[in-house]
């Protein structure tokens, strides 16, 4: 931070400080934009010789790793195991994003559910959830993963970006939230025509990319700097060293990435990783496993000792059955020595269950196992959520990143259709396909709220969903017939709409009536009691907020006529008393007792 500070504010004075790259006129921006790009490059090369050994520790491959690799040393990738573990325990999940409206109407409720279907089918078209998983995976690897969404041919579309290509000025991003950020990468020279055709010949004048490894390089490339400033004087630029491709106005309030951290830092804009945490253990694993190797080929040998006096033919010495081997004198002895001590091998097993135990996994979990026992849909959910409990916040910023990328996708789709473009996306239904437009779906940020729906309703285990499914059954929400569907096919959805059909119906009705005049009269299908019900507090609501009279009675003139299908309640009928009981034949009878006389009265 120090070199930077020199840097950028103890230079020699110019007409244009490099903070002010986006006032500069657009012919010679790409001058002052590449300088700038160059000194933030410099000060963190530290950093990315980090983010180059991380990718390293986790996968010796060609694009991290120096020189040819070593292809018979024997190691126990721990920082691998465990990375790769949790991209398959929460980085496969597919969140929801989900529009939630505040004391909305029926339209703007119907526009919601429309729009969290438009996001739902974006995310699949564009690629998020596709990616998902490998940024997730790069924020184990690097401590930081990025989703860049960007609009390309009239449509919204994402890719996956290695975080070593983003920069941002270590004091801007010290909270966080920088102002400005810069992508640094190369592009193949003949791709860039293609997208930038008008300027062709600046690109053929572009010098070639500096590359590490030029024996690896089939196509030429040049290198490409991109660069966002937000604010009131927000910009987009895209230079090379010959002069700038592309320079806009930057309209949205953020970044076109999407971020997922597995760490956050005190004060920088990059997270931290597994690989950062656990390099040092990886380092003492690959020691001893290089040395208990050296070992056992060196020592842990069988060896044959045999006195000088014994006359002992070496050749008898074979692995053939029932060979005669033939001496004289005291008898040849075979010894196999321990190559090292049990304490070596026990610190071993410490050191890779400590990692374990750091990043909050288990062995278990590692070779995808469940503790034997667990053989219950309740046990085996009831030990899930326990093991998940440690993973409560690395879950939440991965819906997160899910929710920062819907954003995106909200406010690009917005940007196209204020441009003319009425961007649209297939969305797979149970049975069918539906098209849902943008105007369609279009709403103020104000009217809305974007929530993530995390998990799904159902588990994925064959005996925790049958055990599921029967606890819907016992309490009453589900019938056995639709519990036999879901067994194999887990439609919640398609099951919640047959369910509410009824009440979306009427709700639809009582909106066209107060919203529009729109009368539709009730008819014998509806559910009655919840209709008037909810057309009662319609009305209430309607003369609260001062609506129209004439249609605030069009909606009692619509409960009214709903109150025709009520059940007629039937009146309450006579119970007759029954009849004395007849004493049977032959059963004695007793006398009835004489009334009793008195002088004041004359009997009766």
């Amino acid at each position: 931070m120090t070199i930077l500070r020199e840097k950028l504010y103890n230079r020699p004075q110019s007409d244009t400080p490099y903070e002010d790259w986006w006032t500069v006129d657009d012919q010679d921006i790409h001058q002052h934009l590449i300088q700038l790009i160059n000194v933030i490059d410099e000060n963190q090369s530290e950093r990315r010789w980090d983010d180059l050994v991380h990718g390293k520790l986790y996968q010796d491959s060609p694009m991290v790793s120096k020189g040819r690799r070593k292809q018979n040393s024997v190691t126990y990738n721990v920082i691998k195991a465990c990375i790769d573990t949790l991209v398959a325990k929460i980085g496969q999940n597919k969140p929801r994003p989900r529009i939630l409206t505040e004391k909305g109407n029926y339209d703007q409720q119907q526009r919601a559910k429309n729009l969290t279907k438009y996001l739902d089918g974006m995310l699949h078209t564009s690629g998020a959830y596709r990616y998902g998983p490998q940024v997730f995976k790069d924020g184990g690897v690097f401590g930081t993963g990025a989703l860049k969404i960007y609009v390309e041919d009239n449509e919204v579309k994402t890719e996956r970006v290695l975080i070593t290509e983003l920069l941002v000025d270590d004091l801007e991003g010290a909270y966080g939230k920088p102002q400005s950020m810069y992508q640094k990468r190369v592009v193949s020279r003949g791709l860039l025509k293609q997208q930038f055709p008008a300027h062709a010949g600046i690109i053929d004048e572009a010098p070639p990319a500096e590359i590490a490894n030029k024996k690896q390089q089939t196509v030429e490339l040049i290198t490409v700097h991109e660069a966002w400033h937000l604010g009131k004087e927000g910009k987009h630029a895209i230079v090379i060293d010959t002069g700038t491709l592309l320079c806009e106005e930057w309209k949205l309030d953020c970044f076109p990435f999407a971020f997922f951290r597995y760490n956050t830092s005190l004060a920088s804009f990059y997270g931290t990783g597994i690989a950062e945490d656990l390099k040092g253990t990886q380092a003492e694993i690959n020691k001893l496993l290089r040395d208990i190797q050296r070992a056992q080929n060196l020592v842990a040998v069988p060896r044959v000792w045999a006195e000088y006096s014994s006359k002992l033919v070496p050749a008898h010495l074979n692995n053939e059955f029932g060979s005669v081997v033939k001496y004289k004198g005291q008898k040849p002895t075979i010894e196999t020595p321990t190559a090292m001590s049990n304490e070596i091998y026990g610190h071993v097993k410490w050191l890779i269950q400590s990692a374990f135990e750091k990043v909050g996994i288990s062995q278990l979990a590692v070779a995808s196992k469940k503790p034997a026992g667990l053989d219950s849909g309740r046990a085996i959910r009831e030990f899930r959520d326990t093991e998940s409990e440690r993973f409560t916040s690395l879950t939440k910023q991965y819906e997160e990143f899910y929710e920062d990328a819907a954003r995106i996708i909200i406010d690009m789709s917005k940007e196209l259709y204020q441009g003319g473009s009425d961007y649209k996306v297939s969305v797979e239904n149970r049975d069918f396909v539906e098209t849902i437009k943008w105007s369609d779906v279009n709403m103020d940020k104000d009217k809305f709220v974007l929530r993530i729906q995390s998990s799904s309703l159902f588990p994925t285990q064959p005996a925790a969903r049958l055990q599921k499914v029967e606890e819907l059954v016992r309490a009453g929400w589900i019938s056995k017939e639709s519990a036999i569907g879901m067994l194999d096919f887990p439609d919640v959805a398609a099951w919640t709409t047959l369910e509410t059909a009824g009440e979306e119906y009427v709700a639809k009705i009582i909106n066209d009536i107060l919203s529009s005049g729109e009368y539709t009269p009730p008819e014998p299908e509806i559910l009655p009691e919840r209709a008037i019900n909810y057309a009662r507090k319609a009305y209430l609501e309607a003369r609260r907020t001062g609506a129209d009279e004439e249609r605030t009675e069009m909606v009692l003139r619509w409960i009214e006529a709903a109150s025709v299908f009520l059940a007629p309640v039937a009146p309450p009928t006579s119970v007759p008393m029954p009849a004395p009981a007849q004493p049977e034949q032959g059963t004695p009878t007793a006398n009835p007792m004489p009334l009793p006389t008195t002088g004041l009265a004359p009997q009766i």
